[in-house]
């Protein structure tokens, strides 16, 4: 049986096929060959719009790819203090330039490598030692792809751990960036206007004149 809705508007044209489930699997491929051989629309070669393609390579192509993804435990022990902003007055404390170190990391993610894992990827290569490729070590899959890092995020310490001194240190640490003048090097803090007056404070009292 077909049925064809050359009559409906807004539609595409479709045709259905009955196939006898009694029939063999030769009888049905054939069935399909004939359907798309008379409905050219159905074509590959035809106009279809649809995801891009991705190139994903299986994580069996790489050596070495059961690691296991840092605990959160590990990623706060492992985490590498930052220097000591020359333009700040106060000493930062370890886990405070902790914090700092993982602003700054994230301010601007280095490209991952086969030594370092950047934002769980890291370099692999495959079992030519040829080529290679981005291993994801909390999904467990491989791309030839250049993955696109995350940059931001949230410091979200318990009150009283330093927040604010944090900030001004990571403002602190670059008053390079942005050197075009495309761009503003001003940092824009939104505030509530009960705790303006402690910005300011807080600035003057940590931060060198000038």
């Amino acid at each position: 049986m077909s049925t064809n809705n050359n009559n409906i508007t807004g539609l595409p044209k479709f045709r259905i096929e009955r196939v006898d489930n009694n029939n063999s699997n030769k009888n049905n491929k054939n069935t399909l060959k004939k359907f798309y051989k008379n409905n050219k629309s159905y074509s590959s070669s035809g106009s279809v719009v649809g995801l891009p393609k991705l190139q994903v390579i299986r994580s069996n192509d790489f050596e070495d790819t059961k690691k296991e993804p840092q605990s959160e435990a590990e990623f706060l022990l492992n985490l590498l203090e930052a220097p000591q902003p020359e333009t700040l007055i106060t000493k930062l404390l370890p886990y405070q330039k902790q914090g700092l170190g993982w602003m700054l990391s994230n301010e601007h993610p280095k490209e991952p490598t086969i030594d370092e894992e950047v934002q769980f990827w890291i370099q692999k290569e495959d079992q030519t030692k040829k080529i290679l490729n981005y291993y994801n070590t909390a999904a467990r899959f491989s791309t030839i792809i250049r993955p696109n890092l995350t940059r931001g995020g949230i410091l979200a310490d318990d009150m009283g751990l330093g927040k604010t001194i944090q900030t001004i240190a990571l403002i602190a640490s670059k008053p390079e960036i942005n050197l075009d003048f495309t761009y503003s090097k001003t940092t824009l803090i939104v505030a509530p206007l009960s705790v303006l007056e402690n910005w300011v404070e807080q600035i003057n009292t940590h931060v060198k004149k000038g």
